[in-house]
């Protein structure tokens, strides 16, 4: 390997990012090569001493950041009631609409029901079963 090559690679030989192959090539070249180990040694330093290095921050930095943050609005107690009503209004009116156009026959209307007549498509008495036998899918046949 060329000391061009070898000396391109220093820095990803410290950090321990090459390849098996490749590490073993410049370990090779790094052992017969003094112009390539004193690159090495002085790019060592170099990452030895930034690896060390801490950065201060500005003591009021948190103050100023949060000054510049858009300020958080209080919501009105109304907005989550109105919603919260407006859930149980469409919860109520649902059960009332389809509780009317799909009813189930009670056991004191239908006495001894046999079962397929429970599950069937439309229950007995339900507006399902009237408009399907209104267009001849069920009931007499029309």
């Amino acid at each position: 390997m060329s000391c061009q090559k070898v000396q391109e690679r220093l820095s990803a030989w410290l950090d321990g990012e090459l390849e098996e192959k490749v590490a073993q090539e410049m370990a090779a070249h790094l052992a017969e090569c003094a112009v390539c180990r004193r690159e090495l040694a002085i790019l060592q330093r170099l990452h030895d001493a930034l690896a060390n290095l801490t950065a201060p921050s500005p003591p009021d930095v948190t103050a100023k950041v949060l000054r510049h943050l858009p300020r958080r609005r209080r919501r009105s107690g109304w907005r989550s009631l109105s919603l919260a009503a407006s859930l149980v209004l469409g919860l109520y009116l649902g059960h009332a609409v389809t509780g009317t156009l799909y009813l189930l026959p009670n056991r004191n209307q239908v006495g001894d029901l046999a079962i397929a007549d429970v599950f069937m498509e439309y229950p007995l008495g339900s507006w399902g079963e009237l408009f399907g036998s209104l267009n001849g899918e069920e009931g007499n046949g029309a």
